[in-house]
């Protein structure tokens, strides 16, 4: 979806570059992979589109998250998503797909959540993202989802029970 939105951002933005970061990890799903691989060797912008392969460490996702001014993530489905609490929390604007388990984090944190999974959208919505990011909350996402804070937040609830 990204790779088939790329030449209408750069009209725009000709600066911009794309890049894949992360690679094939527990699934084998080499098929998914291969495909990515041959739309960037078939488009005509592969010189603005880098691809990291597997990152060493999370230190290494999230200088990537960091670096970037948006991170795009056209999830078709997921019940939850480390990924755009990562962006969020590194002060990056998310850009996601109208799923209603993205709803929340993207109407309390910020970022950019398209009307519909279509290209047209996607488009419209990075656009948004690049030439208007909204406010990004990073530092109440890191606090209220801190280890600290959920901790405190189990111990109620075991105190309730008892």
């Amino acid at each position: 979806k990204v790779i088939e939105a790329l030449p209408d951002i750069l009209e725009e933005h000709p600066d911009a570059k794309l890049t894949f970061a992360g690679g094939m990890h527990r699934t084998g799903d080499t098929e998914y992979l291969e495909m990515i691989e041959k739309m960037i060797e078939e488009s005509p912008e592969k010189e603005n589109i880098n691809k990291t392969g597997v990152l060493p460490s999370e230190y290494d996702v999230y200088q990537y998250m960091k670096e970037a001014d948006i991170v795009v993530l056209p999830f078709d489905e997921i019940s939850q998503s480390a990924s755009v609490t990562k962006t969020l929390a590194m002060g990056t604007v998310p850009v996601v797909t109208p799923l209603d388990t993205l709803k929340e984090p993207i109407k309390n944190y910020g970022g950019v959540m398209i009307e519909e999974d279509n290209q047209k959208e996607l488009k419209k919505g990075i656009k948004k993202a690049l030439n208007n990011p909204p406010e990004i909350k990073s530092e109440k996402i890191r606090e209220e989802l801190s280890w600290q804070n959920n901790v405190e937040k189990h111990l109620e609830i075991y105190e309730d029970l008892i």
